[in-house]
């Protein structure tokens, strides 16, 4: 089963690779996926002399931008971390599946998620991991996209496809707050609209909330 996920991230990392959103020359999608970055930096704040990992990398976009004291990136695609390598020569990067992560326990300050959640197969085991690797003073920066806006959007704007042949799971609030069973800290929406209106939804969780019952922590 692990090698037949890994082959499918690879055909992906070829069908879809990020560059067509990053550098898309439709200037919404750009936006878009400039606000992504820009809000999930914003909400981790100043990150000088942490470490800081970016789970789910793939081709390095947010990875570049990450100021901080020892940055690592890890992606289940090989290909994926090797375009990373290339923008963000500085990381610390390893192959790695957040289903069963091989990290250490307690051992970022940071995690950034960024639009990874909704590619998993099973999204609550790497939740589970990631409360797992942060330390218990850390934090944890989702990034989600608003499944059923962004198909309807697709359909009135006639894109295709218009159901993301990569993305296996629609990540909801009750969702979040089962695995989480915390709150988050704090929330962005691209756009700065209502929730319910939004294309994606960012979320910071602190991991003291657990005080000292941090759940999924060996």
């Amino acid at each position: 089963m692990e090698r037949d996920e890994h082959a499918i991230k690879e055909e992906m990392a070829n069908a879809l690779p990020h560059s067509m959103y990053y550098e898309s020359t439709v200037k919404s999608v750009f936006w878009l996926n400039r606000k992504r970055i820009e809000h999930s930096l914003a909400l981790a704040g100043d990150m000088t002399g942490k470490r800081i990992l970016d789970a789910g990398t793939g081709d390095g976009y947010m990875l570049r931008e990450i100021k901080c004291g020892e940055l690592w990136g890890v992606d289940i695609s090989t290909k994926r971390l090797e375009r990373a390598s290339k923008k963000a020569p500085h990381a610390i990067l390893r192959q790695d599946d957040l289903n069963h992560s091989r990290l250490d326990s307690n051992f970022f300050d940071g995690i950034i998620c960024a639009d990874v959640l909704e590619h998993m197969r099973t999204p609550a085991n790497a939740i589970r991991e990631m409360i797992r690797i942060c330390k218990p003073d850390g934090f944890i920066v989702l990034c989600l996209p608003q499944e059923i806006n962004n198909i309807i959007a697709r359909i009135l704007f006639r894109k295709k496809p218009i159901f993301n042949p990569d993305h296996y799971h629609l990540v909801t609030g009750f969702f979040l707050k089962r695995e989480f069973k915390i709150r988050p800290d704090n929330v962005k929406n691209i756009p700065d609209v209502p929730g319910v209106f939004c294309m994606h939804r960012l979320m910071r969780y602190e991991m003291a909330q657990y005080g000292n019952h941090k759940p999924y922590s060996s």
